[in-house]
């Protein structure tokens, strides 16, 4: 969903102005609010359990992989690679979906409770969209493509967007050898993963701004 290095996404400004974070922070709780599903917090362990709690180890191989081709590309000094559409103005390329959880811990704690809610619905989607009717590795590739460039939107830069093509791929293999189910467990997981990882680093530097001590590097996907 988001795909940005969770210490990047932490340490990097956004809005400098009050009135912009407020404005910010509500849009997007509005926004996510109306991704919850009907199950509520059950839509979270639902997939999982029914996927054998496989996912999370799923996931953990997801993550790994896409860190490893993050940080290869990070090497790379091409300008355009690091771009986003953030740049237009000027702006460090940033996670506009976790930024609100890094105005302190005031926003983090409910910003995270409206984001995780609204995840499986989000997960969910994607996977009905970039995964489901794949055939064959070759419609697995450009669907994965699609599904990294789509996080563009976010703010992502085009080397993140390629990293989260990666762990596209992984799931695209995920749903042809074990089916849509799996794929969506995994994909919840995965995210799960990354934004305990978000949270815990707000909570561990206390404040917005500065070092994130205890993240770890890591894109949602």
């Amino acid at each position: 969903m988001f795909g940005m290095p969770v210490r990047e996404a932490l340490d990097q400004p956004f809005s400098s102005t009050r009135p912009a974070k407020v404005c910010g922070y509500l849009f997007m709780c509005v926004l996510l609010s109306c991704s919850f599903p009907k199950g509520g917090w059950r839509s979270w362990a639902a997939p999982i359990v029914a996927a054998g709690w496989s996912a999370v180890p799923c996931a953990l191989v997801g993550l790994l992989l896409v860190a490893l081709v993050w940080g290869l590309l990070k090497q790379v000094k091409w300008a355009w690679l690091h771009w986003s559409w953030l740049s237009l103005w000027g702006a460090e390329t940033c996670n506009i979906n976790v930024k609100p959880m890094t105005y302190g811990k005031w926003s983090a704690v409910p910003y995270m409770l409206i984001l995780a809610a609204a995840l499986p619905s989000i997960c969910a989607w994607e996977e009905g969209v970039f995964r489901a009717g794949t055939s064959g590795w070759l419609n697995a590739a450009w669907r994965s493509a699609a599904f990294g460039l789509v996080h563009w939107t976010a703010g992502c830069p085009l080397s993140a967007c390629a990293a989260i093509g990666t762990v596209g791929l992984w799931f695209s293999y995920l749903y042809m050898s074990a089916g849509l189910v799996q794929c969506v467990a995994t994909h919840i997981a995965y995210n799960g993963i990354v934004l305990c990882c978000v949270f815990a680093g707000v909570l561990a530097k206390g404040k917005a701004g500065g070092t994130a001590a205890g993240a770890t590097d890591g894109l949602e996907a």
